[in-house]
């Protein structure tokens, strides 16, 4: 995975991180290591005016 982009100069940066799919509750419970993964893809959008206390 590449590392990401400053953002000093923009408020949006793309992001990517890698995933997985489990189709069904036993998937996520034990078999979470044999579940396909895949990379995707996100769009980080900084606040123009953030606040002093921590946001979500």
């Amino acid at each position: 995975m590449e590392a990401p982009p400053s953002l000093a100069d923009g408020r949006i940066g793309i992001i990517g991180y890698p995933s997985a799919s489990p189709f069904e509750i036993h998937h996520i419970l034990c078999k979470m290591d044999s579940v396909p993964h895949h990379a995707v893809f996100g769009s980080l959008l900084m606040p123009e005016h953030p606040v002093s206390e921590p946001m979500p």
